[in-house]
């Protein structure tokens, strides 16, 4: 059986198109199955599944993404022991979120330019997500954050980012 990757795409309301991508065949062609899911929040399906995560935030996604490792343990062709998460930018947050929310779901995490915190994160916002600005319910900012759900992590994690990087920045992982 192979090893097999759940994968989330980038910007919340991003979605996985019908295309070759030049990472995905590589991992492929390496010898793990992948699955592409377009979670509660993306484009494409409606208004009413796109606006599916507000006041639910990062949970809703991670539900999804578990769904998605549960299908692949369905599989013959899937070791049922080895399915891990894979994301970039959003999804990397959320590959972070699922490792430390949904401990058992995933064996292991890769984060690509992920936030592994949301809390004071000026020009980011999470207001219409969370139900609030950050001032008004900072306990959901917090439980929406990776970093504080760190101590339930039982997978290896990789974590791969830039100090370069001006969209997510660096210090927003480096305490995880």
């Amino acid at each position: 059986p192979l090893p097999a990757l759940v994968v989330s795409h980038t910007y919340e309301v991003g979605q996985f198109y019908n295309q070759w991508n030049p990472i995905f065949s590589y991992i492929t062609q390496s010898g793990y199955v992948l699955l592409t899911v377009n979670h509660r929040g993306s484009n494409g399906y409606g208004t009413e599944f796109r606006d599916l995560p507000r006041g639910d935030y990062g949970f809703g996604h991670v539900k999804d993404l578990a769904s998605g490792a549960d299908f692949l343990r369905s599989l013959p062709e899937v070791d049922p022991e080895r399915v891990g998460i894979l994301g970039y930018s959003m999804g990397g947050y959320l590959a972070l979120f699922a490792v430390t929310t949904r401990p058992d779901s995933f064996q292991a995490g890769i984060s690509v330019f992920g936030l592994g915190e949301i809390t004071n994160s000026p020009g980011k916002h999470f207001t219409w997500h969370l139900g609030g600005t950050e001032a008004e319910i900072p306990e959901a900012y917090r439980n929406a954050s990776p970093v504080t759900h760190v101590s339930k992590i039982t997978a290896p994690v990789q974590i791969i980012h830039s100090d370069k990087d001006t969209i997510e920045p660096v210090t927003k992982v480096r305490n995880f």
